[in-house]
């Protein structure tokens, strides 16, 4: 690691203020670490804080100077390490992440009819997940698109006239799949229009969300 430059001030300027002091420390220590190629633009940056006046301009002017010294360093590692195994770690945007999201979020939503423990887990795993796809808009609009495919899906299959219950139906996954189209609501489904809804607004939603970003989105 490379030296600290010394955080004095010229001679002959008189006693330095205490918050002068603090701010050229810090600043000191930050161009301290910096690469050789930037070194000289970190010391530019040391000899102007002689120019600012006020307690709060030489802390702030010290805290700008720490902040982007940090960035320096940061990106120097990043050329050194190259640039392909950096660009190994950025995470998938795009298509191929919406459509990975959808299909997180539609396990997760048919788990949450039977199977709830599994489904806080699965959704728990999307934390992990967000390190690997962007999480905006491909995640939110993903997101959407699969939780309105499950609905949509159970409200179809329970979509149907009125026949009468043959037997009793537990009110889980299988069970909801399962029953004749008739029996939904009467034998332990789901009512289907409530999720026919449901489902083609969610559906519409992360499809429209998703468009409007990509257009937007800078080129």
């Amino acid at each position: 690691m490379n030296p600290s430059p010394p955080a004095r001030r010229p001679p002959g300027t008189g006693p330095e203020p205490a918050a002068h002091r603090r701010a050229r420390a810090l600043l000191a220590c930050a161009v301290g670490r910096l690469p050789e190629d930037r070194r000289e633009w970190g010391e530019a940056m040391l000899a102007e804080l002689d120019q600012i006046t006020g307690r709060v301009r030489a802390l702030a002017w010290a805290v700008g100077g720490f902040r982007v010294a940090r960035l320096e360093r940061r990106h120097h590692r990043q050329r050194q390490q190259g640039g392909p195994l950096m660009a190994g770690r950025a995470r998938t945007t795009g298509w191929a992440a919406a459509l990975l999201w959808a299909l997180w979020a539609a396990m997760t939503t048919l788990l949450a009819f039977e199977f709830p423990t599994l489904a806080i887990l699965l959704g728990l795993a999307g934390f992990m997940l967000a390190r690997l796809l962007r999480l905006w808009p491909e995640g939110v609009a993903g997101t959407l698109v699969g939780a309105g495919m499950v609905c949509l899906l159970i409200g179809l299959l329970n979509l149907g006239g009125g026949r009468p219950c043959t037997s009793s139906t537990a009110a889980s996954l299988s069970g909801i799949l399962a029953a004749p189209a008739g029996q939904a609501s009467s034998c332990g489904g789901i009512a289907p229009l409530p999720l026919l809804a449901a489902g083609s607004l969610l559906l519409a939603a992360g499809a429209l969300l998703y468009w409007a970003s990509a257009r937007h989105a800078p080129r």
